[in-house]
């Protein structure tokens, strides 16, 4: 296997990540929806444990051109002939920095251009400038697309459907709470592309292709010249809230809260969750939900919602999501709280 990732991937670089990285992919990098990354399965040379691998060739990044779906500002820009080479690279760079339990945890991350410290690469800011021979590989924890995780729900259980989407909906707001508070950032692709599902049935955020702070409020002073080159190609249309259509980004930087454009996007990712016929739900999303997202679907941005209320909501108050947030938080809950949850296990197990 280490000798198939040297030929592969560019010499002794790649067989110094601590993963073995098998050779077929699960799912190719021409996938709709994929953004350039091949997905594989990958396990720890030392422990066994299971990983997900992405891979992509610089190369090939480099000569697939982007779909354009044009805006004004688009269009008046010259921006053309872009391709996933920088927004592959800005997730590259983002991921492995980004940490919290809803994020998909990077284990390890390869350039082979620059594959050591001697030859250190070009930053955020330089992406134009990176080299673009080698390979880029992101090895994660376990984890599918979310689409695949979907698809692969049992439509004989649909109670049980709905509680797993209820607590990754739950996961998501909770991921992007942390961008918006924590770090300040606005995710800027939420769409099914940016989630991915671990074994446990957490939903995680990936696809950071646009990452951009918001707004001067913020002190971000965003969107950055990225976000405003190449989110109209990156994120799929139905995703982008109004003034991103319209190109205002101005609007944005000046009057916008940094958590605006996910806040919008995040309440088109729910309406598609639910719609998917074993969600559980027959197609329609639970009523509690329906005026919170029109609510965050106002085609103004200054009045669309912090998402941290959403987790009030009582699609979450179910004994599912009360039970993963207990095994969330069980190493520090008091010995009585653990006993009083081990007893009425069977009980939630059986719903």
């Amino acid at each position: 296997m280490a000798s198939w990732l040297g030929s592969l991937w560019g010499g002794s670089g790649a067989s110094s990540l601590p993963y073995n990285i098998s050779t077929d992919p699960l799912s190719p990098s021409t996938n709709k929806g994929s953004h350039g990354w091949a997905i594989h399965t990958a396990t720890h040379k030392t422990n066994g444990e299971e990983a997900t691998a992405f891979q992509a060739s610089k190369a090939e990044l480099a000569k697939t051109p982007l779909q354009q779906q044009r805006s004004q500002s688009f269009a008046s820009s010259g921006g053309g002939n872009l391709t996933q080479l920088v927004p592959a690279l800005h997730h590259f760079h983002r991921i492995k920095r980004l940490i919290h339990p809803r994020i998909l945890r990077a284990h390890a991350t390869l350039d082979t251009d620059y594959p050591d410290d001697s030859k250190p690469s070009p930053g955020l800011d330089a992406l134009d400038k990176v080299a673009s021979t080698g390979n880029l590989i992101i090895v994660t924890e376990k984890a599918i697309p979310l689409d695949d995780w979907l698809d692969n729900l049992n439509p004989h259980t649909p109670q049980a459907n709905a509680a797993a989407v209820s607590w990754g909906i739950y996961n998501i707001v909770e991921g992007l709470s942390f961008l918006h508070t924590q770090a300040k950032l606005a995710h800027g692709m939420i769409c099914p592309d940016a989630v991915f599902v671990t074994p446990g049935g957490d939903f995680k955020l990936g696809g950071f292709d646009l990452v951009t702070p918001l707004g001067i409020a913020d002190g971000g002073g965003g969107p950055t010249p990225h976000f405003r080159k190449y989110e109209a190609s990156v994120c799929p249309p139905d995703y982008r809230s109004p003034e991103r259509m319209s190109g205002r980004y101005d609007t944005l930087q000046q009057s916008a809260p940094v958590h605006s454009i996910d806040c919008y996007s995040l309440a088109v990712l729910i309406d598609y969750i639910y719609t998917h016929p074993s969600a559980g739900t027959n197609g329609q999303v639970p009523v509690p939900l329906k005026k919170a997202l029109l609510r965050m679907k106002n085609d103004s941005p200054k009045l669309r919602p912090r998402l941290p209320p959403l987790l009030k909501c009582p699609v979450f108050d179910n004994p599912y999501v009360k039970a993963q947030k207990f095994l969330d938080e069980v190493v520090s809950k008091p010995v009585e709280e653990k006993i009083i949850f081990l007893q009425s296990l069977p009980d939630i197990l059986n719903r």
